[in-house]
């Protein structure tokens, strides 16, 4: 018998939901949706409770449309596009809705839809795996309800869609460990793919993905077909799960090397995150990283989130071993997978640690408790007692602890360590953290101040010049956007050699010190912001929500003046 064969006689049939379970899955997308993005709103124009993350992304989106020069290549390449591209549509909307762009709106639909749909496929999984309604509904609600599930919906960032394609990606898996079929392989494989334009990281699960794939089917096949037909089988699943990921890393570098002369920007670009990193480091006085306080930190964002995380592994394991499956460890694989990038990144410092990155842990534990209950096509195998009550038992547990300590977890300034989160202690506690006394509520207030004094100087198209990757919050806060001279437009390196002559009018130029190398005209002008560097005359400092002076305007000088 071939390996085709062989795979055609085992495959199962997975029984598709009921009709009415699809309309439940489908009704349940909107309600979340509009919780997320309720919040969202409310944390923006509220509390001016912004995570700058979220809305520079909605900056990039809105340059391909807005800006003096807009084209697609300005959506840039220091961060994955996807997140950018599905908020193009959404700011057309701003003639009518403003708010879309000057608080970044756009931002918080995006990651609402995405956390949406992603509360959606842990659904659907639970379907696939046969879970009574009940235990179903918990594991939804103990997903959907975390409080960083809905921070991360409702602030824009990327982690929402990363959740979505992961959770997707782990879904098709599952399936495909039941039935074989190569269709949801390539499903999951294409999921993956997506993952990586919207995160760098994602190129962890693409590997844990490889590995696990190649591993299951050799094992599959090495009785029926031999070792050698066996390791054909597996090579040739490891690629057409990896393949999408492979794919789209490539033609998103070449198309960074081509318009930009860097083929992976967030590592050898100044814009990048290791820049980041590094000036962060420099102005906080660090000098290097230490393990044991790194360490420390990473157990208390993961545990912070899912305090159950190793009793769960724990059972999960003895349920692989009496079951006989390795369903448990399709997502401890894939969602592990970024979980161990992020804590390798804190540990060398490669990346900052935010609570965020961890967050992960939250469809791991959900969904590995979820793969205890047999797919539809196995349950007649039947199960003892304890097997059929486990794995409600555990959600519940999951339910109870993760939830409050997440939300515990976020007020604690150890812990939930961004803007939001500090923002969350002064709206719970106003007496102990008021709010006229934090920075984090004045955030981008300097920024919006120096829009409306420009959009007021009535200068013609592309009178300002401005590093856009310092200035997206003044550009994103201006109603003529068109009047600045950006880094994405094709003739900015032009205009930075000649202001004068190429007719800038005004340079917005921010503090050297705190933004390193980060910033071209800086770079280009290394004197510029302390005394105009002999082209220009300063018209005003503004000072930012720290205290310091975070941006100063100059005129520029006339030409041969």
């Amino acid at each position: 018998m071939t390996v085709t064969d062989a795979r055609r006689s085992e495959t199962p049939i997975i029984a598709e939901p009921a009709r009415h379970e699809r309309v439940w899955t489908y009704a349940l997308f909107l309600p979340c949706a509009v919780l997320y993005s309720v919040v969202g709103y409310l944390l923006a124009s509220t509390y001016n409770l912004i995570d700058g993350d979220g809305p520079s992304r909605v900056a990039n989106a809105g340059y391909t449309i807005f800006s003096r020069d807009p084209h697609l290549g300005a959506i840039g390449f220091v961060w994955n596009p996807l997140p950018s591209v599905v908020e193009i549509p959404l700011l057309l909307l701003t003639p009518v809705w403003p708010e879309m762009k000057t608080l970044g709106l756009a931002g918080v639909v995006q990651s609402a839809v995405f956390m949406a749909l992603a509360v959606v496929a842990v659904r659907r999984i639970a379907l696939d795996r046969n879970v009574p309604r009940v235990w179903r509904w918990l594991a939804v609600a103990t997903f959907a309800l975390n409080p960083m599930i809905i921070e991360y919906g409702a602030t824009g960032l990327s982690e929402a869609a990363f959740i979505f394609f992961v959770v997707v990606a782990v879904r098709r898996l599952l399936l495909w460990m039941t039935t074989h079929d190569v269709l949801d392989l390539a499903w999951a494989g294409f999921a993956i793919g997506l993952s990586y334009l919207v995160r760098y990281d994602a190129l962890s699960v693409a590997a844990a993905a490889v590995v696990g794939v190649f591993l299951v089917t050799w094992l599959r096949y090495r009785g029926t077909a031999g070792n050698k037909g066996a390791l054909g089988t597996a090579l040739h699943d490891g690629v057409i799960v990896g393949l999408p990921a492979a794919a789209a890393f490539v033609v998103w570098a070449v198309a960074g090397w081509v318009l930009t002369g860097e083929a992976i920007s967030q590592i050898t670009s100044p814009y990048g995150n290791s820049s980041q990193v590094a000036v962060a480091a420099v102005n906080q006085g660090g000098s290097g990283v230490d393990l044991a306080a790194a360490g420390g930190e990473i157990l208390a964002r993961i545990f912070g989130m899912q305090p159950l995380l190793l009793v769960v592994l724990a059972i999960a394991a003895v349920v692989a071993q009496r079951q006989r499956r390795l369903d448990s460890f399709v997502p401890t694989a894939l969602f592990g997978a970024v979980i161990i990038f992020q804590a390798a990144a804190q540990i060398t410092g490669t990346t900052f640690g935010w609570f965020r990155f961890y967050i992960f842990v939250i469809p791991l534990v959900v969904i590995t408790i979820l793969t205890w209950w047999s797919p539809v096509t196995v349950s007649a195998r039947g199960a003892s007692g304890w097997a059929r009550h486990l794995p409600g038992v555990a959600m519940l547990a999951v339910a109870v602890t993760s939830i409050p300590v997440t939300w515990i977890s976020m007020l604690n300034p150890a812990v939930g360590n961004q803007s939001v989160q500090f923002g969350l202690r002064s709206i719970v506690s106003p007496s102990t953290h008021p709010m006229d006394q934090e920075y984090y509520f004045q955030l981008f207030q300097d920024d919006r101040a120096i829009a409306e004094w420009l959009d007021r100087q009535n200068l013609p198209e592309g009178s300002v010049l401005s590093d856009s990757f310092q200035s997206w919050g003044i550009w994103l806060s201006s109603n003529r956007p068109d009047q600045f001279v950006i880094t994405s437009d094709f003739d900015f390196f032009e205009v930075l050699n000649d202001p004068a002559v190429s007719g800038i009018r005004y340079i917005l130029v921010s503090d050297p010190v705190a933004d390193g190398g980060m910033d071209a005209i800086n770079t280009r002008y290394p004197t510029l912001w302390g005394d105009g560097a002999g082209i220009s005359t300063r018209e005003m400092s503004v000072v930012g929500p720290g205290g310091m002076i975070r941006w100063r305007i100059y005129s520029v000088n006339a030409a041969g003046g």
